[in-house]
């Protein structure tokens, strides 16, 4: 059986309030009276509870982190007859360790909610951990979050940051990756080595990180007065197989196709798939660009050009952004961080032949 604060209290001879007040370093309290609660906590080895401090301080010193994984019905039937893993989620786990380190380094723990689901339903209930007080703030990662769901958050009155997204009407704090300028430098890229058609294969239509990168694929396209159409247009879910499927969509429409932005590298292993099942060469035949610069880059073959995205930084920034908010007296108008991404030059594009 666990020991209490009202075992420490009465082996103390003090009040339950008392040695919630030593425990939380107040100062109303005598010297002596601190010491001998002291030494009754550790001879009884109590180990006081985050919520029994929340009561008095009003902080839980924790933080959480949301995050929304996109699943497939069937996955294990799906990686078995395509032979690859339909998703590879990575986005998450790099932020993650931003946002950890400087969690740590101001003392605070890092709770973790996992909500997964497909991309025809939005999350609607909002986590136990903002419903029982056990966090302080909360950093919720990923472009599947919904105005409708901010606004049941903030009823809650808990500040929070948006992770590696925004919304269209700018109503929440956020800190993202410019995913726009990103586009536009790979395909100002493949541009300058010669290619005018040039696929797309982009994320899911209802992300608003999707939403800025098609804005940047239009925008390079206008810039260098090439005419959009529609027909190099696909869109996949975030896995490998999305990418796949995409690809094969586009390879069919476009029977010279030879250069194709992927809007994520974890579709771009399908894309490459469905490229080379048509006995095509990366990047002989097709020059491939990739978006995150995630581990999936390096082991590509050949390696992959891609956008990088800098997830550790984005991390550091929303956890600051969010510490900021929690030592704010009231709540300000919403901020936005935007982070500059960067086109990773490596191998899988080639000037036309």
């Amino acid at each position: 059986m666990s020991v209490t604060i009202g075992d420490v209290a009465r082996k103390a001879g003090v009040s339950k309030s008392t040695v919630s007040l030593v425990l939380n370093k107040r100062p109303n309290v005598s010297e002596d009276t601190r010491l001998k609660v002291l030494a009754t906590i550790e001879s009884l080895n109590y180990k006081p509870l985050k919520a029994a401090q929340a009561i008095t301080t009003k902080k839980t010193k924790n933080i959480g982190f949301m995050e929304i994984v996109v699943t497939h019905d069937n996955p294990e039937k799906l990686a078995s007859k395509y032979g690859f893993a339909t998703m590879i989620p990575t986005f998450a786990g790099d932020v993650a360790r931003g946002i950890e380190e400087e969690a740590q380094r101001r003392g605070y723990g890092l709770l973790f909610n996992t909500y997964y689901g497909n991309l025809t339903h939005s999350i609607k209930e909002i986590p136990p951990m903002v419903t029982n007080y056990w966090i302080d703030g909360l950093l919720l990662i990923g472009g599947s979050f919904t105005e409708e769901f901010i606004t049941m958050l903030k009823k809650w009155k808990i500040p929070f940051v948006l992770v590696g997204s925004h919304l269209p009407s700018d109503n929440a704090n956020c800190v993202f990756a410019d995913n726009a300028s990103g586009v536009i430098q790979s395909v100002e890229y493949l541009i300058n080595l010669g290619y005018s058609k040039i696929g797309f294969i982009n994320g899911p239509s209802n992300t608003q990180t999707s939403f800025d990168k098609m804005q940047g694929y239009l925008l390079a396209l206008q810039k260098n007065d090439i005419e959009f159409d529609k027909n190099l247009v696909e869109a996949g879910d975030f896995s490998a197989l999305s990418g796949y499927e995409a690809m094969k969509r586009l390879l069919k429409r476009n029977k010279h196709l030879n250069a194709v932005f992927v809007g994520f590298d974890g579709m771009a292993i399908g894309a490459a798939k469905a490229i080379t099942e048509r006995g095509l060469k990366i990047p002989e035949d097709i020059s491939i660009i990739g978006f995150e610069d995630s581990w999936i880059a390096t082991h590509f073959n050949p390696p992959l050009t891609t956008v990088k995205v800098f997830k550790y930084e984005i991390g550091i920034a929303a956890a600051k952004m969010l510490f900021e908010l929690l030592g704010s007296i009231r709540m300000s108008r919403p901020k936005k961080v935007i982070v500059p991404t960067e086109l990773m030059i490596r191998k899988s594009c080639m000037p036309v032949k």
